[in-house]
């Protein structure tokens, strides 16, 4: 079992590695009750999260939340499990909650698999097959707060990486639990993934807002966590990451000349980006994070698109092709 304090009262508890060598972790806040914050996939880090708690000479009985990030198999993964050692509520938001109680949306809303994903998937196996659905006890919004004990973490709504994801706040420690909206693999701000129900242009607003909040810790799920120095700038290296995607999108086209599939585009921009996802990843992730990068540049104007995922062929507006590309434009 690993464990790190990040404050007194913030501990990291990182469990096995997964696929494509994801680190999975989750975050527990110790009070005079406990809230828990992602539980990793359906066998990894859940033990641990209950050994910590006893380490610290706590029970499980202490645990009063059960926090949500967003609603993808590595974070939700236990907490139908947790449920049942701890009693505890709990909590998404509203755009989370339809995925937790049925996690087969994780295949039809959120990875849009084809025939052939799916038998590939059944060769090499889903991360999702071992998933137990839960029962949201609390749905949260912008705005809301959850208390426990002294603590108070404050809800951000951000919905990038997918429709329901959120960040807390806790602003005694100044920490900010931040999921996968940012740093979602350590040391490459090009890996990134946004689904078919997330959004490339609030993700941007997400990663800029973070660099003008009051924050001294960065908290990321499959990373570690950052004081503010270090946080800033894996914060700026994202959101580079995330303009790249644009500039090498309209690049593409522009060099294409004519209209692309969403599938060739996203090869080709990744080739280029130097994205490389396994067979696993691959199937689930797809294209659809330059797909959503698409559908933001077609509503900035930027590009032109007609039918839909991939039976999309997409082109560079007559717009674009009379003015210098601002990879900055829709955000």
């Amino acid at each position: 079992m690993s464990y790190f304090e990040v404050t007194p009262d913030i501990v990291r508890v990182v469990g096995d590695e997964s696929i494509e060598d994801e680190i999975n972790a989750c975050y527990i806040i110790f009070d005079s009750e406990i809230a828990i914050i992602d539980s990793g996939t359906p066998h990894t880090p859940k033990n641990d999260i209950l050994n910590c708690i006893g380490d610290y000479g706590r029970n499980a009985e202490d645990v009063a939340y059960i926090l949500t990030t967003h609603e993808h198999y590595d974070h939700f993964g236990a907490h139908a499990w947790l449920k049942k050692k701890t009693n505890a509520k709990i909590v998404a938001h509203q755009k989370a909650e339809a995925t937790l109680s049925n996690p087969k949306k994780l295949s039809t809303d959120h990875y849009m698999l084809g025939k052939s994903d799916k038998f590939m998937l059944s060769f090499y196996g889903s991360p999702t097959d071992r998933l137990q659905a839960c029962n949201v006890d609390q749905t949260v919004e912008d705005g809301d707060t959850i208390s426990f004990g002294n603590t108070d973490l404050e809800v951000i709504y951000t919905g990038g990486h997918c429709a329901g994801h959120v960040f807390y706040y806790e602003p005694r420690s100044k920490a900010i639990f931040i999921g996968d909206e940012a740093l979602m693999y350590p040391g490459d701000s090009y890996k990134y993934y946004i689904d078919f129900t997330g959004d490339a242009s609030r993700r941007f607003k997400a990663l800029k807002g973070l660099l003008n909040m009051n924050w001294k810790l960065l908290c990321p799920i499959h990373d570690e966590a950052y004081m503010k120095t270090d946080g800033m700038e894996m914060l700026r290296m994202a959101i580079d990451g995330h303009k790249q995607w644009n500039q090498t999108i309209i690049d593409v086209l522009n060099e294409y000349g004519k209209e692309m599939s969403t599938g060739k585009l996203a090869r080709e921009a990744e080739e280029r980006m130097g994205i490389s996802w396994g067979p696993q990843m691959s199937r689930l992730i797809d294209h659809s994070t330059v797909y959503m990068h698409l559908l933001a540049l077609k509503k900035a104007g930027k590009v032109d698109g007609r039918g839909e995922y991939d039976k999309a062929r997409w082109k560079l507006s007559a717009e674009a092709l009379l003015e210098e590309f601002d990879s900055e434009f829709a955000f």
